[in-house]
């Protein structure tokens, strides 16, 4: 908690891979993950007060199980510019804090929703089996070029829940 920036240069690990659910609370500070990290199951993590995580390029993140991500609006955002991978049995991910994708998401098993709205410049692959989720009452996504979605899986859209894929940036 408190100003300033966290940087995980590997091995960033939220949660314990136990069976108890898990909570990180971050608030006002960035947290970095400029390596390979993990979030194990039944987690959740809190974006509070203008905290930031972020996934950077050349970086892996691998989520599994229920894991929730929060955020009040777009003050407290979850950045993909790596690589992020939700694979696992019963692999549930929900982001409810605004979601900004510029890097590559591969939905390998499970579903990943969104609640809260987001943006990006990157691919989502969506595996044979997965959903890609938007939920939510006026729920905004904008994707722009190169933006991608593919794969075999479901994509829906939910409530009010828009998407907008345009032709040059933001």
């Amino acid at each position: 908690s408190g100003a300033g920036t966290t940087l995980a240069n590997g091995g960033l690990q939220l949660g314990a891979n136990d069976t108890h659910a898990h909570a990180q609370n971050l608030s006002a500070r960035a947290l970095i993950n400029a390596g390979a990290g993990t979030v194990a199951p039944s987690n959740t993590l809190n974006l509070t007060a203008g905290a930031v995580f972020k996934n950077s390029a050349g970086a892996t993140l691998d989520l599994s199980g229920t894991t929730v991500w929060s955020g009040a609006d777009r003050s407290d955002p979850f950045i993909n510019d790596g690589s992020l991978t939700l694979a696992g049995s019963g692999a549930s991910t929900t982001f409810e804090a605004y979601f900004v994708n510029d890097g590559s998401i591969a939905i390998n098993s499970g579903s990943l929703r969104t609640h809260d709205g987001g943006e990006g410049t990157g691919s989502i692959t969506v595996a044979n089996g997965a959903t890609l989720q938007f939920v939510g009452s006026g729920n905004a996504v904008r994707f722009s070029s190169p933006a991608s979605v593919t794969g075999a899986g479901t994509v829906q859209l939910d409530g009010n829940s828009y998407l907008t894929m345009a032709a040059g940036p933001n």
